[in-house]
């Protein structure tokens, strides 16, 4: 998964763009969202969910999530905070992934031009002294 996906997707939605619940609190992040279906009213998310559905159009537009938005298209309250939460935990593990992969790569280039570094100062001290 794209590096800068995921950070889109576990990051936290600009003041702008935060979601206003009926008869709630504003989230901003997809968490808070999962956190709010728990607790919200059925009247609340009913508010939300007939007709369009204003939880998946916010996922796919704020944070670019055309998979999850379409998970929660359907959903009732309660599967929509677990289809969340599976999400968050899948793209956690991806980013882990990724930053480990990212130091790796750092690592071995590192390494790389410590040798190359090594092996032409020698050789270059062999070819001096033959002249």
């Amino acid at each position: 998964m794209d590096i800068n996906k995921t950070e889109k997707i576990l990051a936290e939605a600009s003041e702008d763009k935060a979601f206003y619940i009926y008869s709630g609190p504003k989230v901003k992040s997809l968490r808070e969202l999962a956190s709010e279906l728990d607790v919200m009213s059925e009247e609340s998310f009913r508010h939300h969910t007939t007709g369009k559905n204003d939880f998946s159009a916010w996922v796919k537009g704020v944070f670019k999530d055309a998979g999850l938005a379409f998970d929660i298209e359907k959903a009732s309250r309660t599967r929509m905070a677990s289809i969340i939460r599976k999400r968050l935990n899948e793209v956690e593990a991806v980013s882990e992934i990724d930053k480990h992969s990212s130091k790796e790569i750092l690592l071995r280039g590192v390494i790389d031009f410590a040798i190359g570094f090594v092996v032409g100062v020698i050789l270059g001290i062999i070819i001096r002294s033959l002249f």
